[in-house]
């Protein structure tokens, strides 16, 4: 940030330094008087291609931040060891600040425990739980535990939500099904639908359809033939005869399927 220097003493052996110093020798302690460029515009006056920046009205200056300005008399090592215990001083308030925030956040918290014992099981959610309660409310409304007593809805939601990510946590991770034949073999196949849908390639629109196996299996088809278009109903039988081109594991909640990828797929006549 660069400040534009106002009431500064005219250049002389006694006041040329590297810190600013104030004019006339009245001065006898630092003062933060002098203005600063707008850090939103960075002085420019304009924001962007937003237009005039609103924060400093467009003349560039900063309305409320200042930088300091010392007396005449001070040495450059006298201002830099100022600011240095000013940044401090700064940091020690704001370490300060955040401790009594923090001493008040746990009040409140404290408090909607004591006023919903149920919340007790679920403020601290394991690493796991955690994660799969990251992207639900749940941590705002943790947060909102911390600034304001919570209503009764609110609490069953937040037992509800830690509920449901715990049960799925309990999940035994499991691989389950079986690969369809050898890479590279034509086979014939049945299977009932699980997915299907459209997808856009450099090709065009394909559909693509997954099918579970009696096994527990996955079979996995996309393309532009005509008969995976009628494809269309999932929990259809669906029958043909297909080239293995790839064998993969597909994870979902812990539950790994087998899948088999398949390539010139044909319905079988019925």
């Amino acid at each position: 940030m660069v400040a534009h220097i106002v009431h500064i003493a005219p250049p002389s052996d006694k006041t040329l330094g590297l810190y600013p110093r104030m004019k006339g020798d009245a001065a006898t302690k630092p003062a933060r008087c002098l203005r600063t460029d707008c850090y939103r515009c960075d002085g420019s006056g304009v924001f962007s291609t937003l237009g005039m920046c609103f924060r400093c009205g467009g003349n560039g200056v900063d309305p409320t931040t200042k930088a300091w300005a010392f007396p005449s008399d001070w040495s450059d090592e006298q201002c830099a060891e100022f600011l240095v215990k000013t940044a401090d001083y700064a940091a020690h308030r704001r370490e300060l600040a955040q401790a009594r925030k923090a001493k008040k956040a746990a009040v409140i918290l404290d408090a909607n425990v004591a006023a919903n014992p149920a919340l007790a099981a679920v403020i601290s959610p394991n690493e796991a739980v955690a994660e799969l309660l990251w992207g639900t409310p749940f941590f705002d409304m943790m947060e909102t535990a911390r600034k304001f007593p919570l209503s009764e809805k609110q609490v069953v939601f937040m037992v509800s939500l830690f509920e449901k990510a715990s049960a799925a946590d309990a999940v035994v991770a499991t691989t389950v099904g079986s690969f369809f034949g050898e890479v590279g073999e034509r086979l014939e196949f049945e299977g009932t639908v699980r997915v299907v849908m459209n997808t856009e390639s450099d090709y065009g629109t394909q559909r693509f359809v997954i099918l579970d196996t009696v096994d527990g299996g996955q079979l996995v088809l996309s393309g532009t033939s005509a008969w995976l278009w009628d494809v269309n109903e999932v929990g259809d039988v669906v029958t043909g005869k297909a080239t293995v081109k790839a064998h993969n594991l597909k994870e979902y909640r812990k539950v790994t399927t087998r899948q088999s990828v398949m390539t010139r797929a044909v319905a079988l006549k019925g």
